[in-house]
């Protein structure tokens, strides 16, 4: 199962206009983003009176099942799910690798509208995702890991950790991640090297730190190469690997 790019606030502030785009072009009631594991990343529309979170989480299951039934009759192009009732019909659809859309409209709006405008959204929202993954190739959100229930409460802690004043007079241990270093190719870009070892998003800081008194370490990357970056947290040379690990 794939996990999410490690998006920002930007990130999402695309996806969410192109959300409220499909809404304006199709009249759909409702418009929903999730990862892959069905947590939310954008709500927009109508959703008075709707379990969002249910349905966000029930959808995604829908496509998952979907994609096996696929997958047993060698059927590689299952990207759309489409269910019509009598008052509602509901329309999931993959993001490529990155998510899913949901999309909630009333039995009297065209089904066909609305998956001909959500192949533009579908498009749009992939495009951003790419953007994304390339910034940190390789650093992914989990949010079932994380335990969050949607992606604002992710960017809440952030913020709130931005906020705290104060920090420790003596800054706590650094955790071991694990005691080798994680050799990857790495692409050019600027990165936040997680040092405190807390973090979800390996070797790349996800805002764990507050309150330990660790900083992330800024790093830049000007051209693809090999590096070695240190996941026990203990190199004199942090991002990257030194040894420190073997005398641990």
């Amino acid at each position: 199962m794939f996990n999410l790019p490690q998006i920002n606030e930007e990130d999402v502030r695309v996806v969410d206009a192109a959300a409220a785009e499909l809404i304006a072009r199709t009249e759909a009631s409702a418009v929903l983003v999730t990862d892959v594991g069905g947590a939310l990343i954008v709500q927009r529309g109508d959703i008075e009176g709707f379990d969002i979170t249910s349905i966000a989480a029930l959808a995604s299951n829908s496509y998952a099942a979907t994609q096996m039934i696929a997958s047993l009759i060698n059927e590689p192009n299952f990207t759309a799910v489409t269910q019509q009732g009598d008052n509602w019909g509901l329309l999931v659809m993959n993001v490529e690798e990155y998510c899913i859309l949901v999309v909630i409209f009333r039995a009297s709006v065209s089904v066909g509208l609305i998956k001909y405008y959500a192949q533009d959204t579908v498009k749009a929202m992939a495009a951003q995702m790419k953007i994304a993954s390339e910034r940190a190739p390789g650093a992914t959100l989990d949010m079932v890991e994380m335990n969050v229930g949607g992606i604002e409460e992710v960017f809440k802690r952030k913020r709130e950790s931005a906020d705290q004043p104060a920090e420790p007079a003596v800054p706590a241990e650094p955790v071991i991640c694990q005691r080798v270093p994680l050799v990857e190719v790495a692409y050019p870009g600027d990165y936040m090297y997680c040092a405190c070892g807390r973090s979800k998003t390996q070797p790349f800081c996800d805002g764990s730190h507050a309150g330990t008194g660790i900083e992330p370490i800024p790093i830049q990357i000007k051209e693809a190469g090999q590096v070695a970056w240190c996941l026990c947290k203990h190199s004199k040379t942090k991002p990257f690997c030194d040894g420190s690990h073997s005398r641990l």
